[in-house]
């Protein structure tokens, strides 16, 4: 089963590899690590950042950025359904 993933970049990221969107395929079901990770492989740019941050294993990355699908935050090991759109951003402190 091929997937089909979107993800939208907002800054850093979409200054980092230079767009805004970006369209990842992949041969089954993929989880939001593979996602990254075929990121950093299609926008080197982004391998500092997301790489350093991640690393490997289970992964804390909310403090660096988070993942969202719709209004909900998803983790490394999350499965991304074919068609869906992830945002990737940094979080940001107001006051």
């Amino acid at each position: 089963m091929r997937s089909v993933v979107r993800v939208r970049l907002f800054a850093p990221f979409d200054r980092l590899c230079g767009r805004r969107d970006v369209v990842a395929e992949f041969s089954g079901t993929p989880r939001l690590a593979d996602v990254l990770l075929r990121l950093v492989e299609q926008h080197p740019a982004l391998g500092g950042y997301i790489l350093k941050r991640t690393g490997n294993g289970t992964v804390d990355f909310e403090n660096y950025f988070l993942a969202c699908v719709g209004e909900n935050i998803v983790l490394p090991e999350d499965m991304i359904q074919d068609g869906t759109e992830v945002k990737l951003f940094v979080p940001h402190a107001g006051g």
